[in-house]
């Protein structure tokens, strides 16, 4: 054992236990390889743990993790996935990129050269330096990439025809499966010697090493260029996964866009149709003069702080009318849309207005829905500008949102004079103006390494 699981120990764990270093953090991947393990958060941070002898933590040393590590570069650049392989760490940026760190000795970390360990994430070789890649995924020593438009890379350790070219050299550089060009591929899964890619349509490919019959194609012979499942192909696939020696398919339906849902609605659908709809409705809320319909049973199970406003007006037995002076109207509405769909469509929305996340972010920090308060931070970062990082790292201080103030930070030291320009040109104000300027590039970068 070297620390993989997070716990501070390097013994044997038998059940399942809290890693308390990311209690309070909301986890949306993982990825794990022999002895390190790679986690990104919501916000995008990436914490690493466990051996890290060929740097595959990406700490910039050598010196093993025993609970999970942040990883210094990606406090500016959030990751979107991350992979592990045997000895080493891929891991795609929001932003657009791919970066790596680890063993490099058969390639495999895409940098167009075969080197010693590399210790800092360090960005892939074009294409893929700046490609928008949603999912990817590493064996041993091998690496497969999919782009935002279905195409896929491959890089690395290649003697059984696991990177899917025709031939088994070895390559370091990002290469094109152009035998795969003719479908929109969704999602590739790497095992140990063996490649899988899943089309949109459902149909899987495999590639490589076949020595157990992992690629599913009803012979023991290694396979050097994709080839399609024929036992699948009246199937419907819809996830892959390749183990050591083994392979997975997940066969279900894909959704008709014609299909009707009547009756089949899912809980957050259902919800939504109640939200601001007076029937049954048992509490209603006023805000800049307008009723908002609200039912009680759903705010107490979602909100501690309106379950006690809430309990002292409902023990009459009468219907409560509540103003809410301190709120728009659409932010309280959106807050009740959380509340009963666990969703707030604008927060997705591009032309996202800054003001109203910013209140929204406000309104669920006062009622301490900090999943809302988690949604409107990471929507602020995918709106970040230089218009408009000033009033939000600003609003981040004074609550005391540290990861979105250390994004803003970084923000504003990789792009200082412009930030300075647009408050000049603004003339936003003496105390947000001031509370900017105060920082120099130097301090800023301190600054947001101890957020």
């Amino acid at each position: 054992m070297r620390g993989q699981l997070g716990l501070g120990t390097a013994t044997t764990v038998t059940e399942a236990t809290l890693v308390e270093e990311l209690v309070g953090k909301r986890v949306v991947d993982v990825a794990c390889s022999y002895f390190h393990t790679a986690i990104v958060i919501d916000n995008g941070d990436l914490y690493a743990c466990g051996c890290n002898d060929y740097g595959q933590l990406g700490l910039g040393d050598h010196s093993g993790q025993l609970v999970p590590r942040p990883v210094e570069y990606f406090f500016r650049r959030p990751v979107l996935a991350v992979a592990c392989g045997q000895h080493y760490t891929i891991a795609s940026l929001r932003d657009g990129g791919v970066v790596a760190f680890g063993k490099n000795d058969h390639g495999q970390l895409g940098l167009d050269r075969v080197s010693e360990p590399v210790l800092q994430p360090t960005r892939l070789a074009p294409p893929l330096d700046r490609a928008v890649v949603p999912q990817l995924s590493c064996g041993y020593h091998h690496t497969a990439i999919v782009t935002e438009d279905g195409a896929v890379y491959t890089f690395g350790r290649n003697d059984y025809g696991q990177l899917g070219l025709g031939h088994k050299l070895h390559t370091a550089r990002p290469t094109h499966v152009e035998s795969l060009s003719r479908m929109r591929i969704t999602q590739v899964a790497c095992g140990c010697y063996h490649t899988l890619a899943l089309s949109g349509d459902g149909k899987v490919f495999p590639f490589g090493r076949n020595n157990h019959g992992q690629l599913g194609l009803e012979t023991t012979v290694d396979c050097l260029s994709p080839q399609l499942i024929s036992t699948l192909r009246n199937k419907s696939v819809i996830k892959v996964a390749a183990g050591f020696y083994h392979s997975v398919c997940l066969v279900g339906m894909l959704k008709d866009e014609n299909q009707s849902t009547n009756g089949s609605g899912t809980l957050s659908g259902d919800l939504r149709k109640m939200l601001n709809n007076s029937t049954r409705s048992d509490i209603t809320f006023v805000i800049e003069g307008r009723p908002l319909f609200a039912h009680s049973c759903i705010l107490v199970a979602r909100c501690e702080p309106l379950e006690k406003m809430l309990d002292g007006r409902m023990k009459d037995g009468s219907q409560p009318e509540i103003a809410i002076p301190e709120y728009s109207y659409d932010v309280f509405a959106a807050f009740m849309e959380f509340l009963y769909t666990d969703q707030v469509v604008a927060l997705a929305t591009p032309d996202l207005a800054a003001d109203l996340a910013l209140e929204l972010h406000a309104l669920a920090d006062q009622y301490l829905v900090t999943s809302l308060r988690s949604a409107c931070e990471n929507a602020l970062l995918q709106i970040l500008s230089v218009e408009n990082v000033v009033i939000i790292v600003e609003s981040a201080h004074f609550r005391n949102a540290f990861t979105l103030k250390k994004r803003c930070l970084g923000f504003i030291m990789d792009h200082f004079a412009h930030v300075i320009a647009s408050i000049r040109r603004t003339s936003s104000g003496a105390t947000t103006g001031d509370f900017v300027i105060g920082f120099s590039p130097r301090s800023i970068d301190s600054e947001s390494s101890t957020c």
